[in-house]
């Protein structure tokens, strides 16, 4: 179920450069979960969503890596907020 959502997570903010948390498709998630899906039909769901991810990647727009200076600036902003 985890590797299915984070897939699909993955997709998501690679098309649609947003992290949607909550999931629309919860149901199909617990069912999952749940042992519903056939193995194999799990597979190749996962193999899919690795498919459809490679292709999305072609035209991505967002960066190869994060602006590491930045990452650093914001935590120490965030760390300073913190312990005040």
């Amino acid at each position: 179920m985890h590797t299915i959502r984070l897939l699909q997570m993955a997709n998501e903010i690679i098309a649609d450069q947003k992290i949607n948390v909550w999931r629309s498709n919860r149901d199909e998630l617990l069912s999952i979960k749940s042992g519903v899906m056939e193995f194999q039909t799990l597979m190749n769901h996962g193999d899919s969503l690795m498919k459809e991810i490679d292709q999305n990647l072609i035209n991505c727009p967002l960066p190869k890596a994060p602006d590491q200076k930045l990452v650093e600036r914001l935590l120490v902003e965030i760390r300073s907020e913190l312990y005040k």
